[in-house]
């Protein structure tokens, strides 16, 4: 049976499960690519645990914006000087 307290527990609840969804949206933006530069050239690591290889050139200088696999921005990272 629902009654006054469960309608308002629930409202509560659901408000804050909504209100979670939206930060953990908003935290989760982007896609960090790591270069790898201890594999093959071009190897990169995703941050939604896929691997890419580029046979020349950066994500960035190949108008890359959106990852394939979870369609976030990509923002790519080089292993030896983290930019």
């Amino acid at each position: 049976m629902l009654t006054i307290k469960n309608l308002q527990s629930r409202k509560l609840t659901d408000k804050m499960l909504s209100n979670s969804s939206k930060n953990s949206i908003r935290d989760h933006k982007i896609c960090v690519w790591v270069l790898d530069l201890e594999k093959d050239i071009g190897y990169y690591e995703t941050g939604c645990s896929n691997a890419f290889i580029l046979n020349e050139g950066y994500p960035e200088e190949l108008g890359m914006k959106y990852c394939m696999f979870c369609g976030k921005e990509i923002k790519s990272k080089n292993e030896s000087n983290d930019g």
